[in-house]
C-alpha cells in the first residue's frame, strides 16, 4: 500500500504560511517600565501630560458620573481614581495617558493610525501602588463625505482605560467627555464613534484544542517517521559495509531515502510510518529530478509556476497590510512608481499560475490518452481531492482556531471581525465553494481573503476532464469550447463589474477618497487640520 507522501509535508508547509500576516495584525509596538527616571525629568513629563488634559476635579469627576447610570459603580470609581492619579502626578496614571493615540503629523497623508502604545498601557498598572488595572481599547471614526459616502472606521485612536469598564461604557464615557484622554478627545464632535474594541486574551476553545492535539500528533508521526527512516539507513549503511562485495558498492542507492531503495518489502505500518518522514519528502520535494510523469516531465514549468507563487506571496503581503499603512494617502504616488510593478499587479502572477496549471493538466492528460488509451478519471478526481485537501483543511481550521491566540495587538477587532465569516460560512471552505458564497460579496471582508485561489484551483480542477476529453477525441470542438469559456468569462466579469459599479484595476480601487483634488477629501482634511489646532 503506497501512501502520499508529500500531503502531510505540504500541509506542514501551508499552514506555516497562513500566518504569515499575524505579525501585521497584531501590530510592531515596543515599551516597557523601562529604566528609572530622574524626579526632575519625570516632572516635566508630567507637565507636558497633564496640559493635554482637560482640568478636573474630584467634585466634577463625581458630579458628571454619579448622574450616569448607563455605567457601574466600580468604572465610575475606577475612571476618579485614574482622574487623581493624574493630578497627583502618580507614575502609572501618567503612562496610561502617555500610552494613548495623539495628533501625528502626516493627516494630508492619510495618517489615520493613532494606535498609542498598548504595551505600555497595559503594563503601567502592574506596580502593585496602582489604584486599579488598565487595558488597551481601540476605537474607531467614520469621515463622512458630501456625497453621502463615508470612510468606514478610518480613523483608529488607541486608549487606555480602567480594566473595570467594558466597552459599552467605555463608549458612553467618550461621548459624555467623562474619560480623561488627549485632546483627540475632540475629534468626536466632527466624526461619528463607530466602535470602541477592547483587547482580550482569549481562552482555549474545543476547536483550538483538537488542532492543537492533531498538530502535536503530527508533529510526533513526522519524529518518528524521520527517526525510524534514520536508524534504517544506518543500519544498510552498516550491513553493506560488513558485507564483501567484488563489485563497486553502489553509494547512491545506500544514501538515498527509503522512497528511493528497491526491492525492499515493507509492511503496511512501516510505509504508513515513513509517508510522514521529513526525510523522504524532503528529498522529494527538494530533488528535481524525481517526478512522476518520466521523460514526458516538462520541470522548467514547474519552475515557473513555482516563482508565481512567490509572486502571489509577495503581492498579497503588501495589499493585505496596506490598510495599516501611515502614509495611506500616498499609494497612487506608490503605485507609480516602476519598483512597485511587480508588487501590487501580482494578479498576474494568479493568472498565469491557473494557465500553467491547466496546461500540465492537459499535456499529461493528453499524453497518457495518446500512449494508453484511456484515463481513470475516477482516480484523477480523488487522487486531486485528497492530495489537496488535506494541507487546506489543516491550514483552514488551523487559522481560524488558533490565529487569535497568535495575534493580541491593536488591530485584533480586525481579526475578529474576519473570522466571524469563518465561523458563519465554514462550510463553503469545505466544499471549495468560498469564491462564490455569499454572492456577491467582498473579498476584503472574508474570513480569509486569499483562499479564493484554492477554490478557484479545485473548479477549474473539476471541469477541466470533458474539456480534456473533447481536446482528444475531437480536436476542433475542444478548441472551439475554450474559446467560447474565455468568451464567457470575459462576459461575465464585465457585467458583475459594472453592475456593482467594481473597479477593474489597481489604481482606480483608490479614486475618490484619495483625490486630493476632490473638495470633498480637502474639507475632510481641512477638519482634521482644525481639530488638532483647536486642541492645541
Amino acid at each position: 500500500m503506497v501512501f502520499p507522501r508529500s500531503v502531510v509535508w505540504y500541509g506542514m508547509v501551508v499552514w506555516s504560511m497562513v500566518f504569515a500576516d499575524a505579525s501585521a495584525v497584531s501590530g510592531i509596538e515596543t515599551g516597557s517600565r523601562g529604566h528609572m527616571l530622574q524626579p526632575d525629568v519625570l516632572a516635566t513629563i508630567s507637565q507636558l501630560l497633564t496640559a493635554e488634559v482637560q482640568p478636573s476635579s474630584s467634585t466634577r469627576c463625581n458630579d458628571s458620573l454619579a448622574n450616569n447610570h448607563m455605567v457601574s459603580e466600580r468604572c465610575r470609581l475606577d475612571v476618579c481614581k485614574f482622574e487623581e492619579a493624574l493630578e497627583e502626578n502618580e507614575r502609572y496614571a501618567l503612562e496610561m495617558m502617555d500610552s494613548m493615540g495623539r495628533f501625528p503629523a502626516g493627516l494630508m497623508k492619510g495618517n489615520f493610525q493613532w494606535i498609542g502604545t498598548r504595551t505600555e498601557c497595559v503594563r503601567a498598572t502592574l506596580d502593585p501602588k496602582s489604584a486599579f488595572r488598565s487595558k488597551y481599547c481601540l476605537t474607531g471614526y467614520d469621515i463622512p463625505f458630501d456625497n453621502e459616502t463615508a470612510m468606514s472606521d478610518a480613523i483608529s485612536i488607541g486608549i487606555c482605560v480602567p480594566e473595570s469598564c467594558t466597552e459599552e461604557e467605555v463608549r458612553l464615557l467618550l461621548l459624555d467627555g467623562d474619560l480623561p484622554t488627549p485632546p483627540i478627545g475632540v475629534i468626536g464632535a466632527i466624526f461619528p464613534l463607530s466602535y470602541v474594541y477592547c483587547s482580550y486574551h482569549k481562552s482555549l476553545t474545543t476547536g483550538a484544542i483538537v488542532v492543537i492535539c492533531l498538530s502535536v500528533s503530527l508533529l510526533f508521526l513526522v519524529v518518528c517517521g524521520s527517526g525510524y527512516e534514520y536508524y534504517e539507513m544506518k543500519m544498510t549503511q552498516k550491513t553493506q559495509k560488513q558485507m564483501d562485495h567484488n563489485s563497486e558498492p553502489e553509494h547512491s542507492k545506500t544514501d538515498a531515502p527509503a522512497t528511493e531503495r528497491e526491492n525492499q518489502d515493507k509492511s503496511t505500518w512501516k510505509e504508513l510510518l515513513l509517508s510522514f518522514s521529513a526525510i523522504s519528502n524532503g528529498y522529494r520535494i527538494l530533488d528535481a529530478k524525481s517526478v512522476d510523469h518520466g521523460e514526458h516531465t516538462m520541470t522548467v514549468l514547474y519552475g515557473f509556476r513555482a516563482l508565481t507563487l512567490w509572486w502571489v506571496f509577495l503581492g498579497q503581503t503588501f495589499s493585505i497590510n496596506a490598510r495599516f499603512m501611515y502614509n495611506f494617502f500616498d499609494i497612487r504616488v506608490i503605485l507609480e512608481l516602476i519598483f512597485s510593478q511587480a508588487s501590487m499587479n501580482y494578479r498576474y502572477a494568479e493568472d498565469s499560475f491557473f494557465l500553467l496549471s491547466g496546461l500540465l493538466i492537459t499535456y499529461y492528460s493528453l499524453t497518457r490518452l495518446h500512449t494508453e488509451g484511456k484515463e481513470n478519471w475516477f482516480y484523477f478526481y480523488i487522487h486531486r481531492i485528497w492530495r489537496l485537501s488535506a494541507p487546506y483543511f489543516l491550514a483552514f481550521f488551523g487559522y481560524i482556531y488558533l490565529i487569535e491566540y497568535f495575534c493580541t495587538g491593536p488591530f485584533q477587532r480586525h481579526l475578529h471581525e474576519d473570522l466571524q465569516g469563518c465561523y458563519d460560512n465554514w462550510w463553503s471552505y469545505v466544499l471549495y465553494f468560498n469564491n462564490l458564497y455569499p454572492f456577491p460579496g467582498n473579498i476584503n471582508t472574508a474570513c480569509i481573503p486569499w483562499f479564493w485561489f484554492m477554490a478557484c484551483l479545485m473548479q477549474f480542477y473539476i471541469i477541466s476532464p470533458p474539456i480534456i476529453y473533447l481536446l482528444y477525441r475531437w480536436i476542433h470542438v475542444g478548441i472551439a469550447t475554450i474559446a467560447v469559456l474565455i468568451g464567457v468569462c470575459i462576459a461575465c466579469t464585465t457585467v458583475i463589474a459594472y453592475h456593482h459599479d467594481m473597479p477593474v484595476s489597481v489604481s482606480q480601487m483608490f479614486n475618490g477618497y484619495l483625490d486630493m483634488s476632490d473638495p470633498a477629501s480637502v474639507s475632510v482634511m481641512d477638519d482634521y487640520i482644525e481639530t488638532s489646532r483647536t486642541a492645541g
